[in-house]
């Protein structure tokens, strides 16, 4: 992914990002995607707080990893029903204490706060609808818009644009994004059989 390390020469010089992925365990599928999306984000030189990567050694310090997770610069929240399901279950204090709970917390914390606190919590909806799968204090927010394969590096473009604090009217920005949408739709009119390979050839071709 040739592409993802020229885009590092969008960033502004802010020092390395630290980006926290809150998701719902229990789909395996679900759960690679995710790993693919905390890869990409990490190959972007972001510091990614993943729990596959950084919770799971025998050992492992928890409140650790959920002191480093409220540390974070943002909050990647994936959105599935199943999601949703888990937030609204960890919101009962009864749950208080395990990880998960933390995260509902630390993301109720954020969008309770003010504009910009509200603005480091990174909506992604890969299943269902908003409503359905963001927590609810989310659901009026912009959302990364994932739930097509096809579109998967124009959102991945978009939200390193977002976190990087690089605004999409910058110059060559624009220019770049609608390249990238209009290879997306040509996927969409030639079917998957290119694969995601195609278009990152093509964004590759435009950042050079």
């Amino acid at each position: 992914r040739l592409f993802l390390s020229k885009t590092l020469s969008l960033k502004t010089c802010l020092g390395q990002e630290c980006i926290f992925v809150s998701y719902a365990w229990g789909d395996a599928d679900q759960e690679r995607w995710v790993l693919r999306l905390a890869t990409d984000l990490r190959n972007a030189e972001f510091d990614v707080v993943f729990d596959q990567w950084h919770n799971v050694g025998i050992g492992a310090s928890i409140s650790k990893f959920v002191e480093r997770s409220a540390a974070s610069d943002f909050v990647l929240v994936v959105g599935t029903p199943r999601y949703l399901e888990k937030y609204r279950k960890n919101e009962d204090a009864s749950y208080a204490g395990n990880v998960l709970s933390s995260e509902v917390a630390l993301v109720n914390q954020r969008l309770t706060g003010n504009e910009a606190q509200k603005r480091t919590v990174l909506p992604v909806l890969l299943r269902g609808e908003p409503g359905t799968a963001l927590p609810p204090l989310a659901q009026g927010r912009v959302y990364a818009d994932f739930r097509q394969e096809q579109e998967y590096f124009v959102r991945l473009f978009e939200l390193i644009l977002t976190a990087s604090g690089i605004g999409f009217d910058s110059p060559g920005i624009l220019e770049s994004r609608e390249s990238l949408k209009a290879a997306a739709e040509n996927l969409k009119q030639i079917g998957s059989a290119a694969g995601a390979g195609g278009l990152a050839a093509q964004v590759d071709r435009e950042l050079q």
